[in-house]
């Protein structure tokens, strides 16, 4: 009988061709799941920029607002004919403590976002690889699977 024969070598081919599309969808998935972890990290790195420029200006803004503030209390000071010595040195010299403690917290707020940003890029750089690497074996067992269809449908019938 023929048909037995035409029957299994059909649903082998069937098989093969099963694990070939398995195959080539796992290698697609895996290209895209990669190309979409290096766009993000690609983000994340402009975010980690963006933050570093934010903060620089920050830092900038808020050394301008302090300078002019300690100038104003200077110049009360001087206008009110008070001498810059004792407790009045120590009132500038603390003003000047706080500007400074004030801009170290910026600088350290803005260089943990920075970290952070740049952490996750690389994170999301790993990701990708990590897609690109598994590849082989998504495709392997795609094609062992298909290797099994096929020797299943030339088991002999009963």
């Amino acid at each position: 009988m023929v048909w037995p024969a035409i029957w299994a070598a059909t649903a082998a081919a069937a098989s093969i061709y099963g694990a070939y599309t398995s195959s080539q969808a796992a290698s697609e998935a895996a290209k895209a799941r990669a190309a979409a972890a290096r766009r993000n990290a690609k983000y994340l790195q402009e975010q980690a920029q963006f933050a570093e420029r934010v903060a620089i200006a920050r830092s900038i803004g808020y050394e301008r607002q302090a300078t002019r503030f300690k100038s104003r209390q200077e110049g009360m000071f001087a206008k009110a004919g008070v001498d810059l010595s004792g407790s009045v040195l120590n009132v500038l010299g603390e003003t000047s403590g706080a500007i400074e403690r004030q801009l170290y917290q910026i600088d350290w707020a803005s260089k943990n976002e920075m970290k952070f940003a740049n952490a996750k890029a690389q994170n999301s750089l790993l990701t990708a690889n990590d897609a690109m690497a598994a590849l082989p074996y998504q495709q392997s067992a795609a094609w062992a699977q298909g290797i099994g269809g096929v020797a299943q449908a030339m088991q002999p019938i009963s």
